[in-house]
Formats: structure tokens, C-alpha cells, sequence
């Protein structure tokens, strides 16, 4: 669980280090597209039918833009929340291990916790603390 946490963690890391660049790269297109467009736009023969033109293949590259980032950033947050996931199993896993270190002889020789205290007392703690992050 440990490794499945931390190559979650890279994994999105990568991914959102892939969208800034991504974010930066379609910036720099958006602004080498619009002096393009400029030029375009002071030689056209119909400068009205040039600018709709112009204005849709822009709405248009905008909105592809948008939703190829959105669609990475989607991608690298469901890493970190399964990274983070990840890690709340672990240390459930290791709350478990401590109550059963330290309850085992109690339940073996039946003492007063038996197994159904642990069991509530494992779903008291994960009711509190790994509870699902919100997305």
C-alpha cells in the first residue's frame, strides 16, 4: 500500500507538472495564433466574413484547449485521491495491527475485550479518520 501510495503521489505529480506545461504551451499557441489571425484579418478581401471565421476557429481552439486541461487536471487529481486513499488503507491497516498487538492475549484467553470490541473499535476509527476525501 505503502508503493501503491507513493507512485500515486508521482503519478499525479507528473501529471500536474504535464498540465502546466500543457496550460503554458496552449498560452503561447493561443498568442502566436492571434497575431496570425491579425495579419489575417488586415489582408482579407472581406474583413467581416474573416473576422466570424476567425472568431469561431478561436472559440473553438478556447474550447479544446479547455477541456484537454481539464481532462489532465481530472486525471491528476484522481491520482493524489487515490494516492491519498492509498495511505488512509495503510494506516488502517496499521491501527488494526497495533489493536490486535496490544488486545491479542486479552481476546486469546478471553478476557474482557473480545473480538467484536475490536471490530467496533477498528469501525469507530475508520468512521473518524479515513473517511472518503471529498472529490
Amino acid at each position: 500500500m505503502k508503493r501503491d501510495a507513493s507512485s500515486y503521489t508521482r503519478g499525479g505529480r507528473w501529471t500536474f507538472f504535464a498540465a502546466i506545461v500543457a496550460g503554458i504551451g496552449l498560452l503561447a499557441i493561443s498568442y502566436h495564433l492571434t497575431g496570425l489571425y491579425l495579419v489575417d484579418l488586415n489582408e482579407a478581401k472581406k474583413p467581416e466574413l474573416m473576422l466570424v471565421l476567425l472568431l469561431v476557429h478561436g472559440a473553438f481552439f478556447g474550447a479544446l484547449s479547455i477541456g484537454f486541461l481539464y481532462g489532465i487536471f481530472t486525471v491528476a487529481n484522481a491520482y493524489i485521491v487515490q494516492a491519498t486513499r492509498s495511505r488512509k488503507r495503510l494506516y488502517s491497516a496499521h491501527m488494526l495491527n497495533y489493536a490486535f498487538k496490544k488486545f491479542g492475549d486479552e481476546i486469546k484467553r478471553g478476557g474482557m475485550v473480545d473480538m467484536s470490541d475490536l471490530v467496533s473499535l477498528f469501525s469507530a476509527w475508520n468512521a473518524n479518520v479515513a473517511r472518503p476525501s471529498p472529490a
